[in-house]
């Protein structure tokens, strides 16, 4: 008796732990929201998003940015997509945001980022990237920002920065390189009149 009530109470932790599985993974397939145009025009409405200036979308998900997301958003000097679960922006996503000065992509699951992310960002003065899981600066990545003064990388996992990385920064004046990987920004970087944080 004592072995089949034994069997028993194991075969229903068994089930409950199945079933906990599933949710976990229903959730986590529920969550995982796509940014694109579709969802910005049931939003915001089509006929409004080329008259928007100032955006946010924090909190809300999101794991992807679709390249299409921001098309016709001409107008739009402000952006933050903070606090999401973004793991990958396809090339040419802030292509047609020319206007755009300030881009917040904080508190996301980046583990790295592409110079093709940032085409078209030509008036660009703020980039915040802290608090995701970017591993490496390349050289070069951040070309075609050629209005940014400030560069937010803090809290990453940054161990690698490479030669030449921020040289085509005519304009940066604010670094922030503060809790990466035993990376020391004062011995990795040397920029005139650079302030880092």
């Amino acid at each position: 008796n004592n072995k089949n009530k034994i069997k028993k109470e194991q075969k229903m932790k068994n089930i409950k732990l199945k079933t906990l599985y599933f949710f976990i993974f229903f959730i986590k397939y529920l969550n995982a929201i796509e940014l694109n145009r579709k969802y910005l025009e049931n939003e915001y409405g089509a006929q409004n998003l080329n008259t928007i200036t100032w955006m946010s979308l924090n909190n809300k998900g999101f794991t992807s940015v679709n390249s299409d997301a921001f098309k016709g958003l001409d107008n739009l000097k402000s952006l933050s997509l903070a606090v999401n679960q973004i793991e990958t922006i396809e090339a040419n996503s802030f292509n047609q945001l020319t206007q755009l000065n300030y881009l917040y992509l904080g508190a996301n699951n980046l583990s790295s980022i592409s110079s093709e992310m940032f085409n078209g960002l030509v008036s660009l003065r703020t980039l915040r990237l802290q608090f995701n899981q970017i591993e490496k600066i390349e050289a070069n990545l951040f070309t075609g920002l050629v209005s940014l003064q400030n560069l937010l990388l803090n809290v990453n996992q940054i161990e690698i920065i490479e030669a030449n990385s921020f040289n085509q920064l005519t304009q940066l004046r604010e670094l922030g390189l503060s809790d990466n990987n035993s990376l020391d920004p004062l011995t990795e970087i040397r920029h005139k009149e650079l302030n880092f944080i």
